[in-house]
């Protein structure tokens, strides 16, 4: 983890560039210490070093950077009252993952763990348990001993994902019986239908460049669904369906142009079974600016979460 930087002072931090790469800010005046900044440099180091942690001691905190402040570890990352488990997918996409793991999402994790226990005995303790596969069975093998109905010691239980698209396809289908802790009843996912899903209570990360830090938020502060609302424009037949959590899959693809850093939101795309040559329409408007959201074909809106 990145030493502490000099103090600076809010207003110099809101007009600098790290102002787009701000995670979260921890509150320790109760303890006469300020507050401190953590920002996620990416896309600009080596690659052996895509990511870097930064922390700036602040004086005083702006009003505007108030809503990004943390006080004490949330519910579903405190060990006491959630079962935390974090997946790193070793060979997943460019091997990412691992990189992420060390450099961004282990040290958050266990600071945001020890958020107000730095004089309990438990502190040093990890409060989660870390699985790096070794095989193309390991997501599904675990999904199969810690999410089925039943298992565990039963605390709720959040999984922190990191892998491509088809380590979620692996998660979610793996329990045997289709019935998974981090959730109601969820259908089985279709590997050639759906390029992404996120169901459930905890949002998955992906370790990519440029994308980390917009899924970083919904780790911290996680999420849930409230009741949910037929589409308002559905087609009868899908071919074609992502929830989008970032604006990018790629660095050109702009899946979902309307999605902003830690705007927290969840936006469906879809579009039913046009055929090959309009898809690859589609698709092609996607590496384009986002513009297939603009084609009367394609539906595009935001939701609170999805069910079969």
């Amino acid at each position: 983890m990145a030493a502490l930087d000099a103090k600076v002072d809010a207003g110099s931090i809101i007009s600098s560039e790290l102002e787009s790469s701000l995670l979260f800010i921890v509150d320790k005046t109760a303890s006469g210490q300020g507050y401190v900044a953590t920002c996620l440099r990416e896309g600009e180091l080596d690659a052996d070093r895509p990511y870097e942690l930064l922390h700036h001691e602040l004086d005083t905190l702006a009003p505007s950077l108030r809503p990004h402040v943390i006080k004490k570890r949330p519910q579903h990352l405190d060990p006491s009252t959630a079962a935390v488990h974090v997946i790193v997918s070793g060979k997943s996409g460019i091997g990412l993952a691992p990189k992420a793991w060390d450099a961004v999402i282990r040290p958050l994790l266990e600071m945001i763990q020890g958020l107000g226990q730095e004089n309990e005995s438990t502190a040093s303790r990890p409060g989660y348990e870390a699985l790096i596969t070794d095989s193309a069975s390991s997501i599904r093998d675990f999904a199969r001993s810690k999410l089925v109905s039943g298992s565990g010691d039963g605390r709720p239980k959040t999984v922190i994902l990191l892998s491509g698209d088809g380590g979620i396809i692996e998660l979610l289908n793996g329990p045997d019986d289709h019935i998974s802790t981090l959730g109601e009843r969820h259908p089985r996912v279709p590997q050639a239908r759906c390029p992404a899903v996120s169901y459930g209570r905890r949002k998955p990360l992906a370790g990519e460049p440029c994308l980390l830090r917009h899924r970083l938020d919904q780790v911290i502060n996680g999420g849930g669904s409230t009741s949910l609302q037929p589409l308002r424009n559905a087609p009868e037949k899908f071919g074609y369906v992502l929830v989008a959590q970032v604006s990018n899959m790629e660095k050109t693809f702009e899946i979902s142009p309307a999605t902003k850093p830690l705007d927290q939101a969840l936006r469906l795309v879809y579009f039913g079974p046009v055929g090959g040559q309009k898809t690859m329409e589609i698709m092609g408007a996607a590496y384009s600016g986002g513009r297939h959201v603009e084609m009367d074909e394609v539906g595009y809106e935001e939701i609170d979460g999805l069910e079969n």
